[in-house]
């Protein structure tokens, strides 16, 4: 048995060197389960799942009103904030409460056309859409070339100096003779893009090739920094995908494809000051032939702290 306190001696309940409690026991939960319930344990953490306990989870031991043992709690438990008991870890409502000027969140499981502002150029269209399976925010660019079709979601303003999270479901379909741009904090596709902004975003033209591109900048002079990924514009098998961009102040602006890195921005990542509140979300594309090309958006979501901006 292997102990950070002083060996037990034969029949000692306590240890020797301080008359206290024995600390952090480590052995099998077989043995650890078999010492005898009137010797005093601080806490206990198995080597194997065995005995009722699990394998290097932490507990701590329960006494009755004469000192012997009567259970194992895990130190860890997890707990639902069901009730407000220090076991339940609070009311969920002490959560919200308690971050309510730190942690904003939009969170677009559903499309609703009136949260969105939208600037079209020729023949460009912004609707909702049945899909088969889903219902969808369509951008269609019509077959006029130059069109441009670009949704912004306005509001508060929100700090690039903690982590801000902005993930889609988006599904395009061409690869070719196109400019998108969709993130927190980026230009339309019609204007000129900003390379000093804070920004987050993803983008995909015929420049950057078949894949899209993290967008980043830190607000710096000419800091638009432009980052490859492994992510295919058009999918195959087509369809929508799940994209999600998490920007860590100053250290990484990461793309993920359904759950998996697909590239990793290093370099002028945005890690002060507050995002505009007319870009707190954007959605665009443009073509650049006379073909009708088509952007759906399914699910859009952005997690972030709004700082001392906009609520204290």
């Amino acid at each position: 048995m292997s102990n950070l306190g002083p060996q037990w001696e034969d029949n000692e309940d306590y240890a020797p060197a301080r008359m206290d409690a024995k600390t952090i026991v480590r052995d099998t939960g077989t043995n650890i389960v078999a010492i005898a319930s009137t010797r005093q344990l601080g806490a206990v953490c198995p080597t194997d799942t065995s005995g009722g306990l699990i394998k290097d989870v932490l507990y701590v031991v329960q006494y009755d009103g004469g000192f012997d043992r009567t259970a194992f709690i895990p130190v860890f438990s997890k707990h639902t904030h069901a009730a407000n008991t220090d076991e339940e870890g609070g009311d969920l409502m002490d959560i919200y409460r308690a971050n309510t000027a730190n942690c904003v969140e939009v969170n677009m499981f559903h499309i609703n056309l009136a949260d969105w502002k939208t600037d079209l150029t020729g023949s460009g269209t912004f609707t909702y859409d049945e899909g088969s399976t889903s219902g969808r925010l369509k951008e269609s660019t019509g077959a006029t070339n130059n069109s441009c079709v670009t949704g912004s979601m306005g509001g508060g303003r929100v700090t690039f100096s903690d982590e801000i999270s902005w993930q889609a479901k988006i599904e395009l379909t061409v690869g070719t003779n196109l400019l998108t741009r969709c993130g927190h904090n980026v230009d339309r596709v019609d204007e000129a893009q900003n390379t000093s902004r804070r920004q987050m975003g993803i983008e995909g033209c015929d420049g950057h090739g078949t894949n899209w591109v993290i967008i980043n900048a830190n607000g710096n002079s000419a800091s638009l920094h432009v980052q490859a990924t492994t992510a295919p514009l058009i999918n195959s098998p087509t369809g929508p995908r799940n994209y999600k961009l998490i920007n860590v102040p100053s250290n990484s602006c990461t793309l993920y494809l359904n759950g998996v890195s697909v590239g990793v921005s290093t370099t002028n990542v945005a890690f002060d000051s507050d995002s505009d509140g007319l870009r707190l979300v954007r959605v665009g594309i443009k073509t650049t032939t006379t073909a009708d090309h088509i952007l759906y958006l399914h699910i859009l979501k952005l997690l972030a702290n709004p700082g001392a901006a906009d609520l204290s």
